[in-house]
């Protein structure tokens, strides 16, 4: 938490959390590139709980979507895939509510 706040100081941010976080940025980019390739996610990847939201700024630059789209032969693939961002906070309520009332409540 030290370092994300540290790094998105907008008055003095740290130039090593900085770094930091674009580094973390660039690996979750590439991983969820691979994950949409893996299961050709054609609806698109989503990232959601407090990390992504926290470190949003991050994942609007450069490093994280070159990572993203970065994927060698694959790369004109991969830029068919949308990528989004959760930022609901009760996203996971939401769906978890949905599907209790789905498949856990009588068809009465």
């Amino acid at each position: 938490a030290l370092i994300i706040e540290t790094a998105l100081d907008t008055k003095r941010p740290c130039p090593i959390c900085v770094k930091t976080i674009t580094l973390f940025a660039a690996v979750l980019g590439a991983e969820a590139g691979n994950i949409g390739l893996r299961i050709l996610a054609r609806g698109g990847v989503y990232l959601a709980g407090g990390l992504p939201q926290r470190v949003l700024p991050f994942l609007k630059e450069r490093a994280f979507l070159d990572a993203f789209h970065q994927k060698g032969r694959m790369s004109n693939l991969i830029k068919e895939i949308p990528l989004y961002v959760i930022t609901n906070p009760t996203a996971g309520l939401m769906g978890a509510a949905r599907y209790g009332i789905v498949h856990l409540l009588p068809d009465d």
